[in-house]
């Protein structure tokens, strides 16, 4: 708990430094982060060739991904 309200403050101070809006940022770093877990959730979805483990792995992240963010 104590780490995540660092990271948080630290955050704040640190958009002050970075060029372009809030809303710029944030699309910027979900964009960075989503595309790789979306892709990782499609494969395990839709290749069977991936395997059971890759699926479950894809599930979960995913899952908990939307979790987070909601």
């Amino acid at each position: 708990m104590l780490l995540y309200g660092a990271l948080s403050i630290a955050a704040a101070f640190a958009i002050q430094h970075i060029g372009g809006t809030f809303m710029q940022i944030v699309f910027s770093v979900l964009g960075t982060t989503l595309g790789p877990i979306v892709g990782m959730y499609f494969l395990g979805a839709t290749i069977p060739r991936a395997g059971p483990r890759v699926r479950q792995n894809s599930f979960i992240i995913v899952g908990c991904s939307f979790f987070v963010m909601s």
